[in-house]
This record gives structure tokens, sequence and C-alpha cells, in this order.
């Protein structure tokens, strides 16, 4: 259920479709400075923590988002308090198993993103994101923004997605040319992004188990960027983007 209005998060499969997942994993404190209550900053390894994160429908992640001075960090914090202790309470006619959110492979194939189409692929049909940017402290400054600014695009793509598919081709084609754009301004600071998607699936709680897609991305320097073939980006992965 959503922390905020209680809304059931997944909507029941149909006879011709499967699940919809309308439920967002949603940071409190934004991974950039500029981001809803991004400032002051989390230690990096504190910002993808479960002490950092609230689950919350799609309309729900859009409006605290959008309203950060209403919606505090203290705010935030406490209604992910009060919907667990809500939970807590409730009565059961059987014992609830944590919710868990599981990969159902080690690692996503990555690919080298060069056009719009490519990343729009990675960005759409997603509900979580694992994402690693430049190190701040080999990095320029202005390449550290630019790459942060570049991954938080592809966390508002990836928001919206469903709801740019959904009204026609002029949208998808507004997103990709968006991505597109942003890909090649980092092409131009040689600056490399590899992404890909990872099927996890989501067990626990009041309803089956559901399926459901998580984008990665990888940002490199052109000069430490991997060969294709010589495995060395699943073993960046590990290092660089926290499990």
């Amino acid at each position: 259920m959503c922390s905020k209005c209680r809304r059931q998060l997944v909507a029941d499969a149909t006879p011709t479709d499967r699940e919809s997942v309308v439920g967002e994993e949603a940071h409190i404190v934004a991974d950039k400075i500029d981001g809803p209550r991004g400032s002051p900053p989390l230690p990096k390894p504190e910002l993808d923590s479960y002490g950092n994160k609230i689950l919350l429908c799609n309309v729900c992640h859009k409006i605290i988002d959008d309203q950060p001075i209403a919606y505090t960090r203290e705010r935030v914090h406490k209604l992910k308090d009060d919907h667990e202790r809500w939970v807590a309470e409730l009565p059961r006619t059987q014992e609830l198993k944590p919710v868990r959110v599981i990969p159902t492979t080690e690692w996503a194939s990555l690919l080298h993103l060069t056009t719009g189409s490519e990343a729009w692929n990675v960005v759409r049909n997603t509900g979580f994101t694992r994402f690693a940017g430049l190190d701040d402290e080999d990095s320029e400054p202005e390449d550290v923004d630019l790459v942060d600014w570049f991954l938080g695009l592809l966390g508002d793509w990836g928001d919206i997605a469903a709801d740019v598919e959904m009204a026609g081709p002029a949208g998808v084609r507004d997103a990709k040319r968006s991505l597109g754009e942003a890909l090649k301004e980092l092409a131009d600071r040689r600056i490399v992004v590899f992404g890909g998607q990872r099927a996890l699936r989501i067990t626990g709680g009041v309803r089956p188990d559901t399926e459901m897609a998580e984008m990665v991305v990888l940002v490199l320097p052109e000069d430490e960027a991997p060969h294709a073939d010589d495995g060395s980006i699943a073993t960046m992965i590990v290092q660089r983007i926290p499990r």
C-alpha cells in the first residue's frame, strides 16, 4: 500500500493483461542537492538505504516531490513511520511475510547507450532504479553535475514513461529526443553511458508475488569504459553500484 494514501500498489491482472504496478520506491532525501529535500545532502551510502526510501503510489510520489516545502524530510519520515505502525497493528488472519524485492538475475546486461531510442528502452516499464555516476574526487565538478542532471533526467522520464506512451507517438519522440540530446552532451565531454534492465520479484505482504524491472545505469569517463565483451562491465557494477 502507498504510505501516504494507502492505495493498493498493484492492480490485479485481467484475463488479457498482466498486473499493473503503480507503486514507486521514492527517495526521502533526493540523490541530488537541488532535488526534493536534497539539501543538505546525505552521505552516498545512505542515499539508497532502506531508511531513505518510502513506498508510494505514482500520484503521491509526484505530490511530495513537487511540494518539498510542505513535505519536509521530517514529515515524509513521519508518513513512513505512521504507515509502518498502522500496518503492524492491522488484524491478521495469517502471519504476513515481510515484503522483499529480490533480483531474479544477478546483473543486467548493459549496452553502450548512444541514442535516445536506446535510452528510452532502458527507461520504460521500470519501477526501480540503480545508478552509478562519476566519482566526485576523480572527476571535474562540471562533469559530475552534468552526470547527476542526466541521471535525474532518466529517473524523471522513468516516472512518467507509462503516461508518455499512453499519450501517443509524439510524446515518445519528445522523450527520445530529450534523452538523445543529453547523451550527446555527455559524449562531447568524453563521458559514456551503459544501461539495461534487471528483472525483480516483489514477494511477501498481502498480495501474490509481482514481477518488476529495475533500470540499471553506469556512467564512466571514456578512458575507463570497458570493451563490450571483456566481462568488466559487470565487475564495475558490483564495485560502483550498491546492492
